[in-house]
């Protein structure tokens, strides 16, 4: 589930705002307009609720969306000791960079039991955060993600993690 919702923060957070992402620094090579916006009202209503849900024990997994975005907090969600695999479906009209990559503040991935959904959408209620199922966790080490029933990538954990885990001594030695 992502706890926050998918792109929160209205529309100028799609465009004036993803030139600060590591995305636009890394692909694009350019930054521009002004770095996310943080609502503090919104941002203690998904900490809240994500509070709530770790104290009642119904989290298997918790990772912020932050550097590298949505996409990039999953992948990083998959590489524990125990490597395990995630099938992402997301239905949205924005565009697949903004989604996948977009730096909005106040998101969280969590993993649960399928047991305890109606408590977490209950306890995201309670706190007024939206709760969204994006997608499973599987036993299988891959990651792949689907926007509007449509497969953007699917990749094994163990490649994306050599990758992230290599990112730093191949940017010393550009």
């Amino acid at each position: 589930m992502l706890i926050g919702g998918l792109l929160p923060g209205g529309d100028d957070q799609l465009d004036r705002r993803f030139g600060s992402t590591q995305y636009s620094k890394e692909i694009t090579k350019e930054v521009w307009g002004l770095p996310p916006a943080l609502d503090m009202e919104f941002e203690k209503a998904v900490q809240a609720t994500v509070r709530k849900i770790v104290e009642a024990d119904l989290a298997e997994s918790v990772h912020d969306v932050s550097d590298g975005g949505l996409a990039v907090s999953i992948a990083e969600s998959c590489f524990g000791e125990t490597r395990f695999g995630a099938e992402i479906s997301v239905d949205s009209d924005a565009p697949l960079a903004a989604l996948l990559f977009h730096e909005s503040p106040s998101r969280i991935v969590v993993s649960i039991d399928t047991s305890n959904l109606s408590n977490v959408e209950r306890l995201a209620q309670e706190h007024g955060a939206p709760a969204v199922v994006i997608g499973r966790t599987t036993d299988d080490p891959k990651l792949s993600f689907h926007v509007n029933g449509t497969l953007l990538f699917e990749s094994s954990v163990g490649s994306l993690y050599e990758g992230w885990d290599t990112a730093l001594v191949g940017m010393l030695k550009s």
